[in-house]
């Protein structure tokens, strides 16, 4: 499970690497890349991103019952 959130956390920090990458390099013109599609786009990342924090903290927390069981 922690290689799952590992891999989740390494896509959404890549998707938000592309969108900024993107910004700087001006492809937010309106015939290339709607703003729509980035901002669901980030937002999904993000979720993701939570998403694989929370897969790591919940092993974390059944590994510290295990322990001072």
């Amino acid at each position: 499970m922690q290689r799952t959130a590992c891999a989740l956390i390494a896509l959404a920090l890549m998707v938000f690497t592309a969108l900024g990458a993107m910004l700087l390099g001006d492809s937010f013109a309106p015939a290339r890349l709607r703003p729509l599609f980035a901002g669901c786009a980030a937002g999904l990342a993000g979720l993701v991103l939570m998403f694989g924090l929370c897969l790591l903290d919940h092993r974390g927390e059944a590994k510290r019952l295990v322990r001072f069981s």
